[in-house]
C-alpha cells in the first residue's frame, strides 16, 4: 500500500469516527441522512473537503463515479453542520494543541 492509499484510508476513517463521536456526543444525527441516496454523509463531507476553487458543477463532474445536479448537492449540504466538518479535520489532523493550522500527523 502506498502512501496515497495511506492517507485515503486514515481521512476516510477519520470522517467515520468524527460522525460516530458527534452523535454520541451531541445526540443528534450528522445531518440529516435518513434515506438512501446517492450524497450520503460520508460522500458529501469528503467532496466538502475536497473541493477546489472550481465552479460546483465542474467539481461534481470532477468526483469519480457521482452523478448529481448542483441542486441535490445543495440540499444535502445544508443538512451538514460545520461544525461537524470542523470535528473531521480535526481528528484527521490529529492535533489536540488548539492550534487551527489544519496538519496532517504534524506536517505541512
Amino acid at each position: 500500500m502506498n502512501i496515497a492509499d495511506k492517507v485515503k484510508m486514515e481521512f476516510e476513517n477519520a470522517i467515520n469516527a468524527a460522525i460516530k463521536d458527534w452523535e454520541r456526543d451531541y445526540g443528534k444525527p450528522a445531518g440529516l441522512f435518513s434515506r438512501n441516496r446517492k450524497l450520503d454523509r460520508v460522500t458529501m463531507i469528503k467532496l466538502l473537503c475536497l473541493m477546489g476553487g472550481n465552479s460546483l458543477r465542474k467539481e461534481l463532474y470532477d468526483y469519480p463515479g457521482l452523478n448529481v445536479s448542483a441542486s441535490s448537492f445543495s440540499e444535502r449540504c445544508a443538512a451538514i453542520d460545520s461544525k461537524l466538518l470542523y470535528y473531521v479535520l480535526r481528528r484527521f489532523s490529529d492535533t489536540d494543541s488548539g492550534n487551527d493550522a489544519f496538519l496532517y500527523k504534524g506536517r505541512n
